[in-house]
């Protein structure tokens, strides 16, 4: 038996847990279905999820399939916690993106989607709610395309939607549409239709296994959490598309996580010292430094400007190693990077000196140069990209420009404002959490790792 653990991810109030309810009752891990209304699901079972109706911490539910377990995590759809979703992600072999067939796609559902798309995690979308009065289907995969991702199609059509006689059946193997669709991302299947003869069912069943499971592609199914509805097309897919993850037999140990500053030397900084008496012993190595600047990116360096051989092997090889240690904890405390340190000045005694000399120098020299050159403390940085409603725009931008954001872009101004620009990685979490004060819980806000800039005061 093989394990798939699955993340069943959405905007609030798309059905995440009734799905959940339902994929549990359906294969017998529970006896009868929840109802996030009466506050007696099997996932929501904080005292605070059970009065909001939400889900706030994510929760784990297993049930059975044939020879495969699948894992449910079932994620908070509240944008305030977000960042538990995404610490789901990290574990997860696939996902499941909710869409309520009412209310469509909606901010979390492109934040989700963006991230999703970025891990390349095999994702299949799940198009909920199709006997609700409203619910659309041909209108909402047109929106799909436009607004989540255009390397979509459907494998489930609807009848009698919005209506509680909605029904789902699946489209063929060899369906047109799909063949098209997924042309605009595998090579196979595009030739066999310019070249002909086309696709046969089973390439285009080769080829959606290939490109949902490299996350480039991502199939499409309607059905009804409460009414079940697709939903045992929907496990189908799931079994049969998204691959299992194999197992190393590593185990990891998981900590908080937390911003690493660094430092770079300002300027040219050198010292020296002959033999000296250090902590009341006499150390037997002549040690001079230069500290200065190295290439962006570069990491650290180790030079010579002294006559090659004027120290045996191991001298030498007693100060690199000692620079580089050394580096690893600057003038406030941070590592140095982008550094090049060169030996400038160098003796010893045939009689008396050891490696355990030059070690114990080379760190006192070092300091000295280093201090000598200053440095600068540099902080890890976001780039962000962020769509808020016209009316907006102001206090967006004045929150960003709080927390020390530059601006790049800002575009748009028909139905909404796009911001782009720069933000320290360690106020990214305090502009997630005000962004839906400001923008009534319509803005979308997406960032990720981009370098790094000099602390500012």
């Amino acid at each position: 038996m093989h394990t798939l653990n699955i993340g069943i991810l959405a905007h609030v109030d798309a059905g995440k847990t009734s799905l959940t309810e339902r994929l549990l009752f359906d294969h017998g891990a529970i006896d009868r279905l929840g109802s996030v209304d009466a506050g007696d699901t099997r996932t929501d079972d904080g005292w605070i999820e059970r009065r909001r109706g939400i889900t706030v911490r994510s929760a784990v539910a297993a049930l059975t399939v044939g020879g495969t377990q699948i894992n449910l995590i079932d994620t908070p759809g509240h944008c305030d916690f977000i960042a538990e979703v995404e610490r789901a992600l990290e574990v997860l072999d696939g996902a499941v993106l909710l869409l309520s067939a009412v209310e469509g796609v909606q901010a979390q559902t492109r934040v989700l989607m963006r991230t999703l798309r970025r891990l390349r995690l095999p994702t299949l979308v799940f198009v909920n709610k199709i006997d609700r009065a409203g619910a659309r289907s041909t209108a909402l995969l047109a929106d799909i395309h436009r607004r989540l991702t255009p390397s979509a199609a459907a494998l489930t059509d609807v009848s009698g939607l919005g209506t509680p006689g909605a029904r789902v059946t699946a489209r063929p193997a060899g369906d047109a549409r799909l063949a098209e669709a997924l042309a605009e991302v595998d090579a196979d299947v595009l030739a066999a239709l310019v070249d002909g003869p086309g696709a046969t069912p089973e390439d285009l069943r080769r080829a959606l296994a290939a490109r949902t499971a490299d996350g480039s592609f991502h199939p499409v199914l309607f059905g009804s959490a409460l009414g079940g509805q697709g939903v045992a097309e929907l496990v189908d897919a799931l079994v049969r598309l998204v691959p299992p993850a194999h197992d190393f037999g590593i185990e990891a140990d998981f900590a908080p996580g937390r911003v690493r500053f660094l430092e770079r030397p300002r300027g040219v900084g050198e010292a020296c010292a002959e033999m000296p008496w250090h902590l009341g012993s006499r150390v037997w190595a002549t040690v001079g430094l230069r500290v200065e600047p190295g290439p962006r990116g570069g990491g650290g360096v180790f030079a010579y400007d002294t006559e090659l051989g004027a120290l045996p092997r191991a001298f030498h090889q007693a100060v690199e190693d000692s620079v580089h240690t050394g580096m690893l904890e600057g003038l406030s405390g941070a590592q140095v990077t982008d550094y090049r340190v060169t030996l400038i000045r160098s003796g010893f005694s045939s009689v008396m000196s050891t490696a355990g000399d030059f070690r114990t120098l080379t760190p006192v020299v070092l300091r000295r140069a280093l201090e000598g050159a200053g440095t600068g403390l540099y902080e890890p940085c976001h780039a962000f990209e962020t769509e808020v409603p016209l009316d907006a725009l102001a206090p967006v931008t004045a929150q960003l420009a709080q927390v020390g954001a530059e601006f790049t872009a800002t575009s748009g101004g028909s139905t909404s404002w796009v911001i782009t620009g720069e933000v320290p990685a360690r106020r990214v979490r305090e502009v997630e959490l005000r962004l839906p004060g400001l923008t009534h819980g319509e803005g979308v806000w997406w960032s990720r790792p981009s370098g790094d800039r000099e602390l500012r005061p």
